[in-house]
Order: C-alpha cells, then structure tokens, then sequence
C-alpha cells in the first residue's frame, strides 16, 4: 500500500497537477479473499479511475474492523486492513472525481468477495488447449484464483515448453490426444501415474467434454451427467429437446437423404449441420434440394459425421448465458447475436459465422425472460446443475427485428401486429463459457468473468462462485454497451495480410480509443485451415450508448475487412 501511494505521490512531484485523490478499500468483513485481481477485474472500464491495485494474495485472511473506527486506526492497523487502492483520475477536478467514484465503486465492489475459508483443494486438471489468447486468458484466471493447474495435452504442444511463463501452470502432461476409444483411459493413467491429488478436471473443447466426464466420474470428481453431456454434443438429440414443427432428420448419406425426401415433404430454407459439429462449423442454409444436396455432400466429404437437416426459424438469434449452482441461476444474460454470414447480404457464402455480438441486448424484458424460464427448464430437465452454459436460440414471433438505419444495421422494434406468441426455438447447448469475443465482452459489460466461475465450478467451491457471480450493480445492469466485430475470410488459404488491429490503429487510432480488446488471430504466412475462418476480433465498448458503440464498429468492420487477404491456391 505504501509503495503504491509513494511512487503516485511522486507522480504529483514531477507534474504540475496540485493534489492526486487516492481510495483506499477497506472490506467490511473478516475472512479470505476470493481473488487476488479481483478489484482490477471490477474497476476494468471505469472511467473516474486512473489505476488500481489490490495488495494481498488470494487466501489472504482479511481483518473486520468497524467502519466507525477506520479513521482513528494506527498506520500499522491501516496496513493491515487495506485490500487495495483505487487512484481516481485528475484531469478535471480532483475532489469532484473523488465524491462521484463514490457511487461508481459501490455498484462494483459491494458484493460479497471474502470467502469463510480458503480455497485449498486448489489443483485443477485442464485437458486440451484453446488458441494461446484464450488460453492466456484462462491461465490468468486460475493465477488470481490461487488454482494450481496441471495441463493435459499432446507432447511439443506450445504450452508444454514455455509453461514457465504462466505460474499457474503446475506440470504439462503430454499425452496420445486422438480422439479415439482409448482417450478417457490415457488420461486416467497419466493422472494416476502422477501421484498427486487432484481436485477436478475441466476442457474447453468441446470434442473432449465426454472423455473428461468420464474421467472426472472415474476419480471421484465433479461432473454432470454423462448422458446430459452426450445430449448437449450431439445435435440432432438437442433438437428434440424442444418441440417444433419439422422433426429433425439424421442421414449417414445422400440414399438417406433421397429416402427421406420421399418419404416427408419438407418446407425451405433449412439448416445443414454436422450432428457432432462445434460451433458454427459446417453449419449450411439450403433454400432449394439442389443446396440441400450439395451441403449434405460437402460435409459428407470432409468427415464421417452424421448429418442433422433441421428447419430453419425465422426471428432474431440471441446467445443464453447461464452460470447455475445447484440448478439455481446465479447470473443470466442474453447477448444480441446480429445476422450470420448466411443471413447477411454484405457477406458471400452459405455459413453461419458470427458476424457481431451486442451487450446488453436490445430485447424486452418479456422475451429475455422468457428465454431464462424455458432454457432454464430444458437445462434442469437434463440434470445440468452446475456450471457455466452457453447456449444458443432464436425468438420466435419477437418484437424486434434486425434492419437497417442510416447505413447501420441494428435491432430495433418493427411495431408490426404479432402473428402469435412470442416463442423460444433451441439451437444448441454448450456445456462452456462462451468463446473469445463473448467472455471477454461479458467481464467488461457486467463484471462476469465466465473463465474464473468455470474453473471453480469444477473446483466445487460453491462460495467462491456465488461471490464472483454476482454482476455490477447498475440501475441499467450493464456498465455500458459492448459489440464484438468479427472479421471473417470466405474460405481457408494462407493468410497473406498483416496483424489487422495494428493497420486500423494506423489508419483509425480515433476508433481504436474505443476499443478494450483486439486480436488477429493469423501470422502473415499463416496457413488458416478453418472454413470459413475468424481471422480477427475486436471488441468495442462505449458508455455513450448502443447508437454510438454501433457507429464506431460498423466504422470499425469497414476499415478492417479489405485487410483480410488470403492465398488460396496453395492450399
């Protein structure tokens, strides 16, 4: 704490300002803390904050003293209380800052983020790994959690020679990674053969999720339902979950796909996807037989997969984040999800890759209620009681609709007379968080590091994750609003451009002051494999309101999508 108030203090020495205003954190309650980032994670995109600091370690024993009584205490007494310091931004008035931070600190801080007893059964299994972004991110999480991580992977995996920069990182496992019958039990041996106690084991792929619940059931560890998670993986068995009017059909081949055909009339556009597919991976609109065979054809070509044909809904697509403990919801959102490639007319192809995500959504309270009781539903009917659960939707005769105005595409109420009620149709089930744009733009918009709830869940540390599920308290529940623009390429090749968010920093550095996060995912010279690719990522964020944060991304998306070019021919 000294250390942080001298060198701020020195700052004011060397400048011309006349006084620097700093916030000391005192809790109002004895116990352990739950994260050691945790008051920089929760002052992340305040504006009245210059920096912050948190000065214990997680576990750390926090001391109660009465608020009456902090002014009176020693320096040494004052040490000890302190969990962290917040400097409050001076260029304007100094003091005015002060007495408005007031209300900014208590709607991030005032929540419950001192356990009754330390986090100790601390060593958590990760099998797989994500890009290194999203790893890093994960890593991070764990660190602050005070989480002891064992990583289980093939052998020369990147993580596995520089391990060392991540101290979260205990041991690196490597491993036969095939997906094959043999998988659950190569990573049950390597475990046992380990010798130390561990205390769960999570993936964040979702080929993996079955072969780690078996595990986890084989060790005594934490894990849904096996056969839930089988339902959730497999597609065709989601679909059933909620009732509609076509009946999903599954085919192995194209005299499948002819048998079914005769045998039922279907109704166009439908939606082609692999029953064990992830994400938006091989995921086709067909408006005609001709592209419904062609679809089936191509995923047909490219692995043995079982191939879902499903009717496609008309109503604007929404990402349904759950965090549940013990069947109760602990925190809920519904993310905007703007029309996909395949519904878009600015993009080429047949596919459903994400385009842009909006927080908070733009839904009525009505229908984003109605999302949370009848997804909640299917979860609970599952037997899904605990974890972090992305799940994807669309809402069926809603009072909003995508359009364009001014140039920007949005959605906005259409003040048309409802052909019936308003309706949820099912998409899919993740048993994660959600992917990169998504948990990076939820921790901004509402304090919700879904990475950090995720770990602690399979951690079992029920305490710790009713305390960092708690969202800001804002009268207007977000702390402003949020868009993650993804740019995309049409088909895989070799990526010939440069890092995307540097080019637009040069061109646009006024668009980029709005930007909190920004990856390109490719090194030029990189050969991109997936079809179609996400090259890039930014996620915007405004406390102006969604007009302004739309402008700056649809600005943002015109200046980073012609830097995108890929070589196709050698691959």
């Amino acid at each position: 704490m000294l250390n942080y108030i001298i060198e701020n203090s020195q700052r004011l020495l060397s400048s011309d300002m006349l006084e620097i205003g700093i916030k000391l954190l005192v809790p109002y309650g004895r116990g352990y803390l739950v994260q050691a980032d945790f008051i920089q994670r929760r002052m992340l995109g305040c504006t009245l904050a210059q920096s912050c600091a948190g000065f214990l370690s997680t576990n750390s024993l926090l001391h109660y003293y009465n608020p009456a009584t902090i002014p009176n205490l020693q320096p040494q007494e004052l040490i000890e209380a302190v969990a962290g310091a917040i400097l409050i931004k001076s260029d304007s008035d100094v003091r005015q800052n002060m007495a408005l931070a007031n209300e900014e600190i208590a709607a991030r801080l005032s929540l419950a983020w001192i356990a009754t007893s330390p986090l100790l059964k601390n060593r958590l299994v990760i099998v797989a790994s994500r890009h290194p972004l999203v790893m890093a991110d994960w890593l991070c999480s764990a660190y602050g959690l005070g989480i002891r991580i064992t990583l289980v992977g093939p052998e020369g995996h990147l993580l596995q020679h520089h391990s060392a920069q991540y101290p979260a990182i205990e041991q690196y496992l490597p491993i036969d990674m095939n997906l094959d019958d043999g998988l659950a039990q190569r990573i049950l041996t390597v475990l046992k053969n380990d010798g130390r106690p561990f205390h769960g084991i999570t993936t964040f792929k979702d080929p993996y999720f079955i072969y780690v619940a078996e595990v986890a059931k084989a060790l005594g560890l934490h894990t849904e339902p096996i056969d839930a998670v089988k339902t959730c993986i497999d597609k065709h068995s989601t679909s059933q979950l909620i009732q509609h009017s076509m009946r999903p059909v599954r085919v192995k081949n194209l005299e499948e796909l002819k048998d079914e055909l005769t045998k039922n009339e279907v109704t166009y556009p439908l939606i082609v996807k692999p029953c064990n597919g992830y994400g938006s991976e091989g995921v086709f609109r067909a408006d005609t037989e001709d592209q419904l065979y062609v679809a089936v054809l191509k995923l047909k070509s490219t692995a043995e997969v079982d191939v879902l044909i499903d009717t496609f809904v008309e109503g604007p697509e929404v990402d349904c984040n759950f965090v549940l403990l013990h069947g109760e919801v602990l925190f809920f959102e519904v993310v905007d999800g703007f029309p996909c490639t395949a519904e878009d007319d600015r993009f080429d192809g047949g596919d459903f890759l994400e385009t842009d995500q909006m927080w908070p959504s733009n839904h009525p309270a009505a229908e984003k209620e109605l999302l949370r009781r009848k997804l909640h539903e299917i979860l609970v009917r599952l037997g899904l009681q605990n974890g972090v659960f992305h799940i994807e939707a669309r809402v069926i005769n809603s009072e909003v609709e995508y359009n364009t105005k001014d140039g920007i595409i949005d959605l906005r109420p259409h003040h048309r007379q409802l052909q019936g009620e308003s309706d949820c149709f099912l998409i899919e089930i993740n048993v994660r968080p959600p992917g990169h744009g998504g948990f990076t733009a939820s921790k901004w918009a509402y304090g919700i590091d879904y990475l950090s709830l995720y770990s602690l869940c399979a951690l079992g540390a029920d305490e710790q994750m009713m305390a960092l599920a708690q969202p800001y308290a804002f009268a207007e529940g977000a702390q402003g609003w949020c868009n993650t623009v993804f740019i995309n390429a049409e088909k895989a090749g070799i990526f010939n451009g440069e890092d995307i968010p540097q080019q637009v920093s040069k061109i646009r550095p006024d668009l980029m002051a709005y930007v909190v996060f920004s990856v390109c995912y490719y090194n030029h010279g990189d050969v991109v494999t997936d079809n179609p690719p996400r090259i890039a990522l930014f996620v915007v964020t405004s406390h102006s309101g969604r007009k302004h944060v739309r402008d700056v991304a649809q600005a943002i998306r015109e200046t980073a999508q012609p830097l995108v070019r890929m070589q196709h021919d050698s691959i």
